[in-house]
């Protein structure tokens, strides 16, 4: 979630608290009429506490998905720490560098794979001691190439 997103989800909230507090004193008033009317004014008020009230029920509702928001599980977004430029173009070395490393793996691993594939086809052992091991455990220049 960007700071864009946070600092809108707090204005929804601050709106809707605003809105919330005026619903609830808008309904103390007309209860406090509510009190001292009759007859018609009386059915009147309780209509319009129905009215308040329902409007009290949807702006509950819409506060309660905005503080379900994660920015807002989390704590805050100043909880987290901002990503400066610096810091972008620092991840995106990092990157190229692991990519580089995964490269330059994988190419030895291909070697390694290429030796033990040469030494199980020319009569397979393991490379023992001496001049003889050594001599059989050559690789032709030609093969070497192929590798790259």
């Amino acid at each position: 979630m960007t700071r864009q997103d946070v600092a809108a989800l707090q204005a929804r909230k601050s709106e809707l608290t605003g809105q919330l507090e005026s619903a609830v004193r808008q309904r103390r008033q007309i209860s406090e009429q509510l009190r001292r009317a009759e007859g018609v004014d009386k059915t009147g008020l309780e209509s319009r506490i129905g009215v308040i009230d329902a409007r009290i029920t949807r702006i509950e509702g819409e506060l309660d998905q905005v503080s379900e928001q994660p920015a807002w599980k989390r704590g805050s977004l100043r909880s987290q720490p901002a990503l400066t430029s610096d810091s972008g173009q620092r991840l995106e070395r990092i990157e190229q560098a692991m990519d580089a490393i995964a490269i330059e793996v994988e190419r030895v691993s291909e070697g390694q794979r290429f030796v033990t594939r040469l030494l199980s086809e020319r009569g397979g052992g393991a490379l023992g001691a001496g001049p003889q091991a050594a001599e059989s455990a050559r690789i032709p220049l030609s093969d070497v190439e192929r590798v790259r």
